[in-house]
């Protein structure tokens, strides 16, 4: 996910992009998944050459780009954190492994959210602007939710609950995608702007996204097309 990241942020310094092919080789590869492109290198390479190209929204992050998710807060250090030869030995493991070690230290972030119009405040425990199906492979949306070209974003908030005993059953909600939760935001929109009361590290799809009190996010829709 991150070498795509590097890849389509090179694409759309070009007037005139190529079409895009994706040969899935890491760890997770979430966006993969959404594109339902086939784990296996051959066979994703087989895609590439017979495949039909699909147009794909990709997202601006203050002055970078994403492909799949822009994400604050609980499990999003997990991604990045994770040493390179724990990825290498227990793919996909290591990022569950990894996010559990990290719950000790969870902890709600003061926010504003601003989305095409509608306002939300509060203290957020976790934060996600994605265009995927798959958000580090433990945080998933509901696949009649999420459409790659749409020009919308799928934004999920989860706010910090009243009683510690609360955390448990909203994560497993999310995980099991049901977002009928009073600490549970779910909204989708072009636009967004993220406002901090002191500096917050986010991640872009997957690796490490920078420290800030102040995030502008915007969809370009249809950016670039890929095959699958």
């Amino acid at each position: 996910d991150g070498t795509l990241n590097e890849t389509i942020s090179g694409l759309m310094t070009l007037p005139q992009r190529p079409l895009l092919g994706y040969l899935p080789n890491g760890s997770t590869n979430d966006f993969a998944a959404s594109l339902r492109i086939p784990s296996s290198v051959q066979q994703a390479a087989r895609a590439v050459v017979e495949g039909t190209p699909h147009p794909l929204d990709l997202g601006a992050h203050n002055a970078r780009y994403f492909s799949y998710v822009a994400s604050f807060g609980a499990f999003t250090k997990a991604s990045y954190s994770a040493s390179q030869e724990t990825k290498n030995a227990l793919g996909h493991f290591a990022y569950i492994l990894e996010g559990i070690k990290n719950l000790d230290s969870l902890r709600p972030y003061r926010c504003g959210v601003e989305a095409d119009g509608e306002s939300f405040d509060g203290d957020f425990i976790f934060g996600g602007v994605s265009n995927s199906t798959s958000v580090a492979g433990m945080v998933r949306l509901r696949k009649d939710l999420v459409s790659l070209g749409d020009g919308l974003f799928e934004t999920l908030l989860i706010r910090r609950p009243k009683q510690f005993g609360d955390l448990s059953r909203i994560i497993t909600g999310v995980l099991n995608q049901y977002y009928d939760n009073e600490n549970v935001i779910l909204v989708q929109s072009k636009n967004l702007r993220f406002t901090f009361q002191e500096p917050v590290a986010w991640t872009r799809d997957g690796e490490a996204g920078g420290v800030t009190t102040d995030v502008r996010l915007s969809n370009n829709h249809a950016a670039i097309h890929i095959i699958a």
